[in-house]
């Protein structure tokens, strides 16, 4: 990662009559920059909102300011991407009456076509050109999923809409055979880390019942196995959720009694390809005013289960993923201030040199404050509660553009 971020966006203070608020960030990493999605961080039902277009040279492609904030925003982040759903939900008495879906051009954020236009370049028809309730959540996912918006038991004749959004391409699939009966509009699907959409079983914890093919769904047990993998987290089950890896039916491969779930918010557990990268503790007191004793951050084999490298103390853990992590540490509490720097997963060593400090910091907020740090391939994005930054990769990275909003 560069020295220092390519772009870096003032973000505004929003003002409606006596009433200031900061701003609630969402970020996609879209060609040439970043999609910004602005919304009242504090008070949701101010009328101020936006949506920006921002390029790694510091020009703003295109901003949208808007009375209300979208109820749904869907981009695949990444580079294939021109087009981005955007949705705005009515209300009444009784709930959610109606989702108006529209169509904007990532090049110049004007409509780009209509939701009929998409639903009818695919060939989609009847009852499914209707569906707007939104089954798969997560931000960037490479998928949506639309169902009926009605509140009963799932049928045989029900289907579902999967958009591919990169390329904006729709297929109708009919509805998990193994969720029929449970509400339909709370299908509970998942993807794989192969991007592939899978439906969990309600009725066995951490069981995958179906793998969705390109027309209906897949019940195989060896095909299932294949799509899902090792799975590894602090599975809940017992009182200090110990370290496990489990597979597609939910059974346990492996168990580390010695990494604990840390009662504390933070970074805890991530898999990335064959190495679970895990921040534990030995023993767990929770009437203690230390609770966790024994931190240590570790990369774990997931497949034996086997450590693979250990740094004791409480690290912090961010932007992980493709094989990397920044980490900072250790903390003991006592006010000290570390470095970050940059590890290899597979060894925990440091990859290079480089180390960053203030003013760069990649720490993120417990519970619900601003500072957070988002990663997409070799992109890093870091926000608070006045800045959200661009990082790119060492050997793309061009000179701090600072960005202000208005």
């Amino acid at each position: 990662m560069g020295a220092e971020p390519v772009m870096q966006l003032q973000l505004p203070t929003i003002e409606v009559g006596d009433v200031t608020d900061t701003s609630r960030v969402r970020v996609w990493r879209i060609l040439g920059g970043m999609l910004v999605e602005l919304t009242p961080y504090n008070d949701g039902t101010l009328p101020a909102a936006a949506l920006l277009a921002v390029d790694a040279t510091g020009a703003i492609r295109w901003r949208r300011c808007l009375e209300r904030g979208p109820d749904m925003v869907a981009v695949a982040a990444g580079e294939a991407s021109t087009e981005v759903v955007v949705g705005w939900t009515t209300y009444g008495p009784t709930g959610p009456e109606r989702t108006d879906l529209e169509v904007w051009s990532l090049a110049d954020g004007s409509p780009s076509r209509t939701w009929d236009d998409v639903l009818a370049a695919n060939g989609i028809s009847g009852a499914a050109t209707e569906y707007r309730t939104n089954l798969l959540w997560g931000s960037g996912l490479p998928l949506m999923v639309l169902g009926p918006r009605e509140s009963r038991p799932a049928t045989a004749d029900d289907t579902v809409l999967v958009v591919e959004l990169a390329t904006m391409t729709l297929r109708e699939l009919p509805y998990p055979p193994t969720a029929v009966g449970g509400p339909v509009d709370m299908l509970p699907l998942e993807l794989a880390t192969n991007g592939g959409l899978m439906v969990r079983d309600p009725s066995v914890p951490w069981r995958i019942a179906a793998i969705a093919t390109g027309t209906g769904w897949s019940t195989d047990p060896a095909t299932i196995a294949t799509t899902v993998g090792i799975r590894a987290d602090f599975f809940g089950g017992d009182e200090h959720q110990a370290l496990r890896a489990i597979d597609a039916e939910g059974t346990e491969l492996w168990r580390r009694d010695d990494l604990l779930a840390p009662p504390f918010e933070g970074f805890h557990v991530a898999l990335d390809g064959d190495v679970v990268a895990v921040s534990g503790c030995a023993a767990v007191d929770f009437i203690s005013d230390t609770p966790c004793t024994d931190w240590t951050l570790a990369g774990v084999d997931a497949v034996t289960g086997r450590t693979l490298w250990e740094r004791a103390g409480n690290w912090a853990v961010s932007g992980l993923g493709g094989g990397v992590a920044l980490v900072s540490g250790p903390w003991d509490g006592s006010g000290a201030t570390h470095e970050w720097t940059m590890i290899d997963l597979t060894t925990g060593l440091q990859m290079g040199d480089r180390s960053w400090d203030e003013p760069w910091s990649f720490g993120e907020g417990c519970c619900d404050e601003p500072a957070r740090v988002y990663r997409s391939g070799g992109v890093v994005f870091r926000v608070d509660g006045t800045h959200l930054e661009l990082w790119y990769p060492e050997a793309q990275s061009t000179p701090l553009q600072v960005v202000p909003f208005g």
